[in-house]
Order: C-alpha cells, then sequence, then structure tokens
C-alpha cells in the first residue's frame, strides 16, 4: 500500500456530489410498487450477465461468512435479505458479489456501497455489516478474482479491467435493481464511501459512471498503481539486505523514544503522537534514546553492527519520526 494508505482512518475526505442518480433503470420515475419477498429475488437479472444465485432471508440476528482465507461471523445484525450474484460481463470474468438488504422495519431508505481495499480478491464483509447495522442497505464484490491467487491478472486482460472498475459499476447497478425491486422504490440517496484502493474506485466511478452515485466519500486514493507498486519492489530489495530490517525486539523502544520526544507536543500526554510531522528535526535525539534503551546496543560494541555501525544499524530516525 502507499505511504497514505494507513492514514484511511484519519485522512482528509472528500465528499463528492457528481449529480443526481439514476436508481438503477426506473421506468416508473421512482414511484412506488409493491415489492418482491427475498426470495423472488433469484430471478433477478441485470447488466453485465449478472445472476443470483441465492437470496435469503436472515432473522437470527447473525451470520457466519467463508472467505479464500477464513470463517468470520457477524453478531447483532437487523432482519436482511442476503442476496449472493454473480456478473459476467465477459467469458473471463466472474464477479462475485453481495447485496445485503435491511428488512423495510430497520432499512433507513438510502443505499450506501461499500468499497475494498488493495488488491481485493475478496468481498468486503466487515464494511457491509457494519453499514447493515446502521440501516444501509449495501453492497460489495470481490472484483472478479480471489485473493489466494497472486497471478490473477497475469494473461488476463478483462479481469484486469474488472478489477480496475469495471466491477464496482456492475455490482453498483446490480445493488441500485435489486433495492428497487425488494423495496418497492428506489433509495433515496445512493452514496458511496472507501479509502486506499476503494478511494481509487471512487474517483474512477465519478469519472466514468457519474451517475452511480449522489455522492462519495474518497479517503486516500490509491491511484499512482505504478508508482506504488514499483515503490513495494524498491522496499522488498532494501529490507532484503542482511540487518536492514528493524528487528521486532527494538519496536518497544523505538516506540517509547518517539512518545517521549513527541508526545506533550499537544499539551496532552496521552500516548498518542497526533502531528508527527512537527518534530522531524529530532532525529538525532529520538535515535539516541531509542539505542540507550535497547538492551542489545548496550551491550554491543561500537561498530558491531548491532549497535551504533551507520552501515548496519537500520536508521531508526527515519522510522520513529515517520507520519505513516
Amino acid at each position: 500500500m502507499p505511504k497514505n494508505w494507513v492514514l484511511c482512518a484519519i485522512a482528509t475526505l472528500s465528499l463528492v456530489a457528481p449529480g443526481k442518480a439514476r436508481a438503477g433503470r426506473d421506468d416508473d420515475r421512482g414511484r412506488p410498487r409493491p415489492g418482491v419477498p427475498c426470495a423472488g429475488l433469484l430471478n433477478f437479472t441485470s447488466e453485465g450477465n449478472t445472476t443470483i444465485a441465492s437470496a435469503t432471508l436472515v432473522t437470527s440476528g447473525s451470520v457466519t461468512v467463508t472467505t479464500p482465507t477464513s470463517t468470520l461471523t457477524f453478531t447483532n445484525l437487523p432482519a436482511f435479505c442476503r442476496v449472493v450474484g454473480v456478473s459476467r460481463p465477459t467469458s473471463d470474468s466472474n464477479i462475485n458479489f453481495e447485496a445485503w438488504l435491511p428488512t423495510t422495519a430497520t432499512w433507513n431508505g438510502k443505499f450506501l456501497s461499500n468499497g475494498e481495499g488493495g488488491y481485493v480478491g475478496v468481498i468486503g464483509y466487515a464494511g457491509i455489516a457494519l453499514y447493515l447495522q446502521r440501516g444501509y442497505a449495501t453492497v460489495s464484490t470481490d472484483t472478479g478474482h480471489v485473493s489466494t491467487n497472486p497471478f490473477w491478472a497475469v494473461g488476463h486482460r478483462e479481469r484486469a479491467v474488472d478489477y480496475l472498475y469495471r466491477a464496482k459499476h456492475l455490482t453498483t447497478v446490480a445493488a441500485k435493481e435489486l433495492i428497487h425491486a425488494f423495496y418497492g422504490k428506489p433509495a433515496s440517496h445512493n452514496y458511496f464511501q472507501s479509502c486506499s484502493n476503494g478511494g481509487r474506485q471512487g474517483w474512477l466511478e465519478i469519472q466514468r459512471y457519474p451517475d452511480d452515485f449522489d455522492g462519495l466519500i474518497v479517503g486516500a486514493p490509491w491511484n499512482f498503481q505504478s508508482h506504488s507498486n514499483a515503490g513495494f519492489v524498491w522496499d522488498a530489495q532494501a529490507l532484503s539486505a542482511a540487518g536492514a530490517a528493524i528487528p521486532v525486539a527494538k519496536l518497544n523502544n523505538i516506540t517509547a523514544a518517539v512518545q517521549a520526544a513527541c508526545d506533550g507536543d499537544d499539551g496532552l500526554v496521552d500516548g498518542i503522537v497526533t502531528n508527527p510531522r512537527r518534530r522531524s528535526t529530532r532525529g538525532r535525539a529520538i535515535r539516541a534514546r531509542a539505542r540507550r534503551s535497547s538492551p542489545d546496543s548496550r551491550s554491543a560494541p561500537s561498530g558491531s553492527g548491532r549497535g551504533s555501525s551507520p552501515t548496519s544499524q537500520p536508521p531508526v530516525s527515519a522510522t520513529a519520526i515517520s507520519p505513516t
């Protein structure tokens, strides 16, 4: 991930309103019509050769889901219609998605799409569970591949296109139409919220499909992936050298040194460095404090490679005061 990926939660967010969105393909201009029961959504089809595999009404208050790498259970959920679908816009596409639609008793009348981080490969269950709890109809997608296959894009251009923008658009269209079918009316507002790769998804939605959403919260967009991926390679090469990585045993010392030097800058000593950029000139002091508190640096002779050698000791100050 790029540097600002870890700052998603505190990143400056952009609220973008590209214009009133169309709620799927609404021939009746949004006038209410009788909704279909959850199980009736099995007959649903949509753009991009989208079909529904299952539509189940969940009333137990919890649901257990299986991902390529784990099994997760979410509790304290309102009753909802769990719709599992797939879009196959090309012969090499297999875009899995789930739409979670709260019953009319708890639906707030709005649609909020989850965004997907990193290279995705898994449905964002945690996000849609949270949005469901807050009353939104919601959706997430694996963007057309599974996370356990690191070579999913090699020789598969259409899968790359699905990941880049097509999957998010098709699942958004499907979700809005499912909402209209289930509730008998479109959502009053259609929103998107995410960061990092999800932020990149948001920007592409704005650029390519401005009618998909009424508003988008876009945080820390990972939109310069070619340079970012080159940075990943650089990091891997740099850290593969002997002694390049900071030993795990020293991390507590580094944390203590940073907090001792910078924690009080905001007037409150609370274990949180609010503005790490402010103290970037105190790297030497932080490095010295971290080394003095490190057990192996006290016992190692100068230049031994375990204490003060500038050629073997990682730059503690750079790590300690990095804003990320």
